[in-house]
């Protein structure tokens, strides 16, 4: 008698738990809404498959249930589930299985697997931080005095582009962050970037990537960069390859994903342009804050001219029969001539491009008045 042919629901629900063991292979411990971003992305009923799914891994002994600090569940692999990933062909998983593993940070370990899941649905080729722990990753020998410097997570763009990820949850001091500091010149600082072949990947690091929860965890890194950058220890190019990516994580771990993203370069200049204005007003008005109509005219004019793309000063510069062409030039304009120039054009000019409030002043984005607000907070001193 001929044996039937198992359903297709079978053979689909099989390689579900196959898939579901391999991911728990490569992060060390999951939830199931982890999972079903990863294995059902686009599937409104991702959570319940992903439970429906480890309800059978556990069932048959191949994960383990563990408790989390913070409250909820993640699951890991057990010495059955390992051995069965290794007849399948991969070589990775471990003979003990993931019974032995400590979540003693679950906040950090947390947001570095969400940020890394958001990365891979968005196309880029991952390493997570469990597998940058096992040595199962493309990593840089980098060494800062007597320690080897690993990142939290790698990721990588069109097979070439390789991306070093810090998430900054918890407090360092300005002695650590200053090892960020020189990781990012010595990956950052060949003009082609630091390049790298190994048995799981190769291509160059061309970006860093500092990932936080908290607002002023950010700030005390690019207060880092920019004493660096004012010392001349590093190159003021490598600015713009380093991303500021505020995340959203409860205290019970719920994932709500990026908030904002910005460059370092980018938020930087926004520091000088504020700091450059808040001087200003210190001069002008004793006691602050000012609303913006309250600036003279030569005030309004300087900063207009800050703003100004080449061009327009170029232009500028002709129509006031200007003997250079510069920025520069604009603001040694005379009184009588600032005078004629129309205050609410420049008034308008400038609510465009800044935001103003309570004489706190960034660029015109929800992110980085965020990143502006949370600077003006803090003691320029402190390293927190």
């Amino acid at each position: 008698m001929a044996h039937s042919k198992r359903p297709d629901g079978y053979e689909t629900a099989q390689a579900n738990r196959h898939q579901v063991l391999r991911w728990l292979n490569r992060f060390g411990g999951l939830t199931t809404s982890q999972l079903s971003r990863l294995v059902w992305p686009d599937m409104s009923s991702g959570q319940r498959m992903a439970q429906r799914t480890i309800h059978a891994l556990k069932k048959g002994g191949l994960v383990i249930r563990r408790q989390l600090p913070n409250g909820g569940s993640t699951y890991v692999l057990s010495e059955r589930g390992s051995r069965l990933l290794r007849e399948l062909g991969v070589t990775t998983a471990s003979a003990r299985g993931q019974r032995d593993l400590k979540f003693e940070k679950p906040m950090h370990r947390f947001i570095c697997n969400e940020f890394a899941i958001d990365r891979h649905l968005e196309g880029l080729r991952i390493w997570t931080e469990f597998e940058i722990q096992r040595q199962q990753a493309p990593t840089p020998r980098i060494t800062v005095g007597r320690h080897r410097k690993i990142p939290d997570l790698i990721t990588q763009a069109n097979d070439v582009y390789l991306s070093w990820v810090e998430v900054e949850n918890a407090y360092k001091s300005q002695s650590r962050l200053l090892e960020l500091v020189t990781v990012a010149d010595r990956l950052l600082g060949p003009r082609d970037g630091f390049e790298i072949r190994s048995k799981h990947a190769e291509g160059f690091f061309t970006n860093m990537v500092f990932v936080a929860s908290n607002l002023s965890r950010l700030i005390a890194v690019s207060r880092c960069f920019s004493v660096a950058f004012e010392k001349h220890l590093i190159s003021w190019d490598i600015a713009r390859d380093i991303e500021l990516v505020a995340v959203s994580m409860t205290e019970r771990l719920r994932w709500s994903g990026t908030v904002g993203t910005v460059t370092l370069e980018t938020f930087l200049i926004a520091v000088e342009q504020y700091t450059d204005i808040q001087k200003v007003l210190l001069d002008e008005f004793p006691e602050p804050p000012p609303r913006l109509e309250d600036l003279s005219s030569w005030t309004l004019w300087k900063h207009c001219v800050s703003l100004f793309e080449e061009d327009t000063v170029e232009e500028l510069c002709n129509e006031f029969e200007l003997d250079t062409a510069s920025p520069d030039a604009l603001k040694s304009l005379p009184d009588n001539k600032i005078d004629c120039i129309d205050r609410n054009q420049m008034l308008a000019y400038l609510r465009d491009r800044l935001v103003w409030r309570d004489a706190d002043v960034g660029l015109n984005t929800e992110f980085l008045q965020q990143c502006m607000n949370w600077y003006s907070q803090q003691d320029p001193d402190s390293s927190s």
